[in-house]
């Protein structure tokens, strides 16, 4: 009876290691493909910080032009410091 099971194991083991293997890969190869498709999709709230992150930068640059119109105003003296007439006083500025 111990003489019938050393051919056995023998055979087991020289096809068994290499099945093993085989299987070992897929499913290693599975589970990067899992891993790489989970991570190739960004959550919902990455999605939402990227698009408030886009409005915030669109109303940083509205800004700035608006800023720089304001600039451009005062320079042509559209909304510049009311003119001080000479010899005026602030008490009669403040009156008229």
């Amino acid at each position: 009876m111990d003489e019938m099971l050393i051919p056995l194991f023998s055979v087991l083991l020289i096809f068994g290691i290499p099945i093993v293997a085989i299987v070992t890969s897929h499913r290693q190869k599975m589970k990067e493909m899992e891993l790489r498709a989970r991570n190739s999709q960004p959550p919902l709230a990455v999605e939402h910080l990227q698009n408030e992150l886009l409005a915030l930068r669109e109303r940083v640059n509205e800004q700035a032009l608006d800023v720089e119109k304001l600039k451009d105003l005062v320079r042509l003296g559209a909304l510049g410091a009311p003119r001080v007439i000479a010899g005026e006083t602030e008490e009669q500025r403040l009156n008229s």
